[in-house]
This record gives C-alpha cells, structure tokens and sequence, in this order.
C-alpha cells in the first residue's frame, strides 16, 4: 500500500495571513522590507472575498474571519482518490459522508456530503466559487465529488461567523470551493489503485481545458469518470479483531455496579443471536442458554473470557458467530461517478462581466445486505411441538413443561441474505449564470462591487432495496406445526386455512436449515401488482399514491433548488489611519423543496407512517408469537 504524505494547510486568525511552508520564508523577506516593498506588493493582488464574509479584502492581513485553505494538491497526497475521501481526512470534517457510511436505505446523507465539526451537512454551508449547489439528499448538502476537481484552485473553510453572512445553514460554518476561471491550457489525469490485499481496484479518468475564445470570452470544460470496487468480505484481513468494550469480570478499584469499569476485549460478538440461532430458556426453567451450530446440534452456550448483558469475548473460547462476517455492508460498497462541467464568462464591458455555469453528475453505490438481526425485542418465539426445534431442546421442554423459548436469529447469503442488496443511484443537474460589475465613478461608490446570480438545481435519488425481510411473514414462517397428515406447516396455514395458503414454514436452527422456499416467501415482494396508499404531506394531510410493485422496495427523492441574490460592496470612508471602513449589502432569495415517494409491496407497506405490517397476535386465527414492537399489540 502506498504511503500517504500528510497534508500541508494554511490558517489565518483574525488579522492574520497563513502562508504554505515554500511561501513563508518569502512573506519574512517581504515584511522585513519595510511598508513601501509591502504596499507594493499588495497592489498587485487581485481583489478577492474571504469566505464567510460579503466584503472583498485586496490584502489577506485584513482577513475578518479564521479561514483555513487547502490546496487541491494537497488534498489529492492526502487522499488521491474521490474529493470527499480527502476532505475527511482533515480532522474537522471527520465523518463526512464518505461511500462507507452512507446507504442507510432511509437514512442516506449521500455520499459527498461534508459535516463540518460533527454538526451535519444541513448545517455545514457548502459553496462552489461563493455559489450555492442543490443538495445530494433530504439529510445533507451538495455532493462535493460532482464538483470539478482539477478546475479549483483551493478549499476555504471558516468555522465562526458564517451563519451571519450566508444564514443558518451554515451555523457549523462555510466551506468554499474556489474556482479557477483564469484557467488556460489542458490538463488531464489517468489513476488505477488497489489495496495491498488485491482488493477495492480503482481507477480515475478526468480531461479539462480552458480557453479565450476571443479577447473577452473565455470558456472552461471538465469532464471527470470514477470507479471503485467494493470489498465484502473479511477474508484476508488478519488485522480485523472485532474489538469491543466489555465489563471487566474481576472487580478492580472503582468498579461498583452503578460504575462498571468496561475494558476492549478482541472478537466481542452476541450473546443472543447468531447465524445458527442462540435458544433461550425462561428464566424460571434454570434451563439457561443453548447455542445451536451449523448442522442444526444444539449445546449449551459457553461464555467467553468478558462478558456483559447482550455481548461476549469469543478469544479464549466460547459460543456465538461472528454476524457481520457472512456479508460485510461496511467495509467499502462499490461506488461510481461521472461529472460534466462546463463555464463561460463575456466581459461585456471593462467593468461588467457576465457568466454561465453547468453542472451534471451522476453517482451510484452499491452494497450488500445481511439478512436482517432478529435479537431482543424482535426475536422469535418458538413454541413446543415446532418440528424444527432441536430433539434434545423438544425433551428438555417436554419434560420441564416449558410453552416456548426465544431464539435469537440473523440471516445469512445461505437463506434469507441471498441476492440482498441496496443500490443508490443520484442525478444532479445545476445551472448558474450571473454577473459580476465594478462601478467607476467620482462618487460616493466608486469602486463598489455589485454582483448577481440565478442558479437553478435538481437532484433525483433513487434507492433500491432487494432482498429485505418481510416482517409481515417471517413470524408466520417460524411458528411451524405439523398437521394431521404428518405434513410440517406454519399454525397460521393449519389453523385458519385460507388465510394465508401459501405460508411456506421456515426453518432458523442451523446455517442451511431453511429450503429456498423458506427463504423466497418471507423476502419475495408481489411484483406487478397495482398498490394504492396515502403519502403524508407535513401538516398531516395525505394524498393518494399509485404504483405499480416490482421486486424491489424504492425509495424515490426528488429535490429542487432555486436561487437568486444580489449584493454589493466597497469602501464607505477611508479616511481612518488603520485602514478604510468597508460595508456589504444585498438581497437573497431561495427556495428549496423535496418529495419523497416509497414504493414497497403490496401487504408490507412497513414504509408507511402508522401503520403495522404485522397481524396482531389472534389465536382464533393461528397468529402468534409476534413481538409487540413488530405489530399493532
């Protein structure tokens, strides 16, 4: 694996001016030369606006905010992957929305989204060339990586003041990506990387040029491509331990038990499910905790070395699997984009300039699911006579009167995890024009700025989701009973009948217990069946909703942005020996709106709000054995 460098930055405090370390011997030659070399200098500058602030500054000293700026280069040493990859490498945007922790199927932020000191995109203002961009999703801001990496020059961010400049969207602070509109000449770049394990292979492709058109236009294009393999398994990777903070089991100095001491111990897992199912006795059995292996053999569970209510050191014996080995989601999801940039500016005149700017981009993250985790509060209830239950476990609750047990279960590839995945594909496309005027004049505002713009953004995100449990059948499923023909079928089937014929009993006790009929009905959605429900609008109004069921369960977003400001600076007096008296000014308007639609299957609208997908408990019709939280009970 290639070493990374870490990233050299610069950061100014109030007044003052960081400089990059190949500049700083430069700005001593400079400030030891006297007012005359420094005022020299600073005609030269060209005039800029310190991000989170509205008044331009011709000299960074007179900086009104802490700002921090990274160069584009050191950010691709840091990361030389995706732009978010090496923003999340500083510390204050640690737990940016990166493609590793993003596809939540409704939690998604997107990926690309910055979180400025922990405080979330919706609150961490992101700006291209001072510019408001569409949102990536309902949770977060623009995604970064659609910008156009090799057209910037650097990265400002300020962490205090912003949300007086800009509003509360930015109350964590501003992020501002500086454009390089000046830009002539091409430039381009071709990358492949893979981990030291022969894993995640990527590859980057990207063309940029600029160009004068004539002697007032000027024109830029960028066009980007990324790729990156996913990694979904552990295998190879001796470094993963499984490190947990467990209860330390010998009392030490200052353990009590309101104040247990808890150390990390390696390869913590569940003490109540696993990939082969953890049986519980009642309590009042004294009959304890069984584990049960592949082959469906039940045991009783041994504890490992550490051990606390829900979880337990496997690293000097002890039962239980490892769940999130069968099918990692969290490692890296395999992820791919494409950017199209384009901008455009015509001096009009010597002191207007008019512009243009597009922007599209499409991403798409792909992941795997496990089979979902039935643990406490959601775990089986496995009442006696089921002919799936283990002999040895049927005897002890034949001969101990024991009604049911609990069993704590996870899905694996080997039943109902097969096929299960989750895919987020997003669609984002901005326009932006404006202009930029410097007023000449003998008067009061001589020298002022005035500039404006419109922007319009539309971002549609859709995710899918194969391979979800259905809640409103696996509790069906696992309460099996065998009917008088000596057939083993579900007490639903069996007792009401016509109710639900189809009902294909399912087996939990071991890895590949279950048949892949079994697993097909309690994931399988209805497709092509037309499916009517009511969407919920924010002030509790709902409307009808049609579509049409396909296999997958959708989550379909559509967001729109529309913008428009005007603002205006300069110099208000200048007659102050500590420098001249600055004033900014403007207008701005924004509107910004999302729908969101769920599509599930027909008989598991889980996706909508208040209603319950699972049968309540009615032993009139042979449903039982439903946790209260999965059902209306």
């Amino acid at each position: 694996m290639k070493k990374q460098k870490n990233p050299i930055f610069t950061e100014s405090y109030g007044t003052r001016l960081g400089f990059s370390r190949d500049r700083l011997a430069l700005a001593i030659v400079l400030a030891l030369a006297g007012v005359q070399v420094a005022q020299a200098a600073e005609e030269k500058l060209e005039e800029v606006t310190i991000t989170g602030s509205r008044v331009r500054v011709t000299n960074g000293m007179e900086t009104p905010n802490p700002v921090t700026v990274v160069t584009m280069d050191e950010l691709s040493v840091t990361s030389p992957t995706t732009l978010i990859e090496g923003m999340a490498e500083l510390p204050q945007f640690s737990g940016s929305a990166t493609t590793t922790n993003t596809l939540g199927f409704f939690t998604s932020p997107g990926a690309g989204s910055l979180s400025l000191r922990g405080l979330q995109g919706k609150r961490t203002l992101t700006l291209l060339n001072t510019r408001r961009v569409v949102s990536s999703t309902i949770y977060g801001g623009p995604d970064i990586n659609m910008f156009p990496e090799q057209m910037m020059k650097s990265v400002e961010t300020v962490t205090g003041g912003a949300s007086a400049a800009y509003g509360t969207d930015a109350v964590s602070g501003a992020v501002n990506f500086i454009l390089d509109t000046k830009f002539k000449g091409y430039k381009g770049s071709v990358q492949y990387g893979e981990n030291y394990n022969g894993d995640n292979g990527n590859y980057k492709v990207s063309l940029n040029g600029g160009w004068d058109l004539n002697e007032k236009s000027h024109l830029l294009l960028s066009f980007a491509k990324f790729h990156e393999d996913g990694i979904f398994s552990r295998d190879g990777y001796d470094w993963y331990k499984g490190n947990g903070l467990l209860t330390n089991p010998s009392p030490t100095a200052g353990q009590t038990p309101d104040n247990p001491l808890r150390l990390p111990y390696p390869k913590v897992i569940s003490r109540n499910t696993s990939y082969d199912s953890v049986i519980t006795f009642p309590a009042a059995s004294n009959l304890g905790v069984w584990n049960v292996d592949q082959s469906g053999t039940a045991t009783p569970f041994v504890v490992g070395s550490a051990f606390d209510a829900n979880f337990h050191s496997v690293a000097n014996g002890g039962s239980g699997t490892d769940n999130g080995t069968d099918q990692v989601t969290a490692f890296q999801p395999e992820t791919g984009s494409k950017s199209l940039f384009g901008y455009w500016d015509y001096d009009v005149t010597d002191n207007l300039n008019v512009f243009a700017q597009m922007m599209h981009g499409e991403e798409t993250i792909n992941s795997r699911n496990n089979g979902g985790l039935f643990g406490p509060g959601r775990s089986f209830v496995i009442n006696s006579g089921n002919p799936f239950i283990p002999a040895n476990i049927q005897k002890l609750m034949t001969d101990n009167k024991v009604a049911n047990v609990t069993v704590g279960y996870v899905g694996t590839v080997n039943n109902i995890s097969k096929g299960a995945y989750t895919t987020q594909d997003t669609i984002m496309n901005s326009f932006t024009t404006g202009f930029n005027y410097k007023i000449k004049s003998d008067g009061f505002l001589d020298g002022w700025s005035v500039d404006g713009y419109v922007q319009q953004g539309k971002n549609s995100v859709q995710a899918r989701q194969r391979g979800g449990i259905r809640v409103d059948r696996i509790y069906l499923a696992v309460d099996a009973v065998t009917d008088a023909a000596g057939k083993t079928v579900c007490n639903v089937t069996k007792v009401s009948g016509g109710l639900y014929p189809d009902c294909v009993p399912y087996n939990p006790f071991g890895r590949n217990s279950a048949s892949a009929a079994a697993a097909d009905w309690v994931t399988g959605f209805d497709p092509n069946i037309s499916v009517t429900t009511q969407g919920w609008l924010p002030n509790g109004q709902r409307i009808p909703y049609s579509y049409l069921g396909t296999e997958e369960k959708k989550r379909i977003i559509d967001l729109s942005q529309d913008v428009w400001e005007l603002s205006a600076n300069g110099d208000i007096y200048k007659g102050f020996g500590a420098g001249a008296v600055s004033m900014a000014l403007g207008y701005a308007w924004r509107n910004e709106k999302f729908i969101q639609k769920v599509q599930a299957s027909q008989g598991n609208p889980s996706a909508d709000p208040g209603v319950f997908p699972v049968a309540a408990n009615n032993a009139a019709l042979g449903i039982r054995g439903v946790p209260g939280s999965q059902s209306a009970n």
